[in-house]
């Protein structure tokens, strides 16, 4: 199986429990490298594939609205 190997530079989310004044600090954007398991929504991406028993290890999964772009690093056999 040929999967594509990308960078996801997405946006970070905050929370905090508790009572908080107003932050105006901006949100960190990271960015993740992985083998691209869905492109919709959330955007997935494995660190391994098992292609004995078909399963995915080291998943991250994206929401949508935090990622700000992909980019294709290469083509590889899984």
């Amino acid at each position: 199986m040929r999967k594509k190997v990308i960078e996801v530079t997405w946006q970070d989310i905050e929370c905090a429990a508790g009572w908080h004044e107003e932050d105006h600090k901006p949100l960190p954007i990271l960015k993740s490298v992985g083998l691209l398991v869905r492109k919709g929504d959330p955007l997935t991406i494995a660190s391994t594939y098992d292609k004995e028993n078909k399963r995915w290890a080291d998943v991250n999964k994206f929401p949508k609205g935090c990622v700000l772009g992909i980019r294709e690093i290469e083509v590889i056999e899984v």
